[in-house]
């Protein structure tokens, strides 16, 4: 299971939440319906990580590629 902390702590957290809104406690529902919205944040990000990084290798060895043809010249011109 995915728990992910939050960058603040928790008394940081109660001060800035309005009492009427405050929650003590969730529902096993409410849980599983944060933990699934979690889990799914970070399969986002972990997939737009790995396109990137694949942006990124695609980019090199294109440039890769035309710095090898333009240091070899073609052998036939046509």
């Amino acid at each position: 299971m995915l728990v992910v902390k939050p960058p603040f702590s928790e008394s940081m957290f109660a001060a800035f939440t309005p009492q009427d809104i405050k929650v003590e406690s969730l529902t096993d529902d409410q849980r599983a319906d944060l933990n699934r919205l979690k889990e799914w944040l970070h399969g986002r990000c972990a997939q737009a990580r790995l396109e990137r990084d694949r942006a990124e290798r695609r980019e090199k060895a294109e440039a890769a590629q035309a710095e090898h043809e333009a240091m070899q010249p073609s052998l036939f011109d046509f």
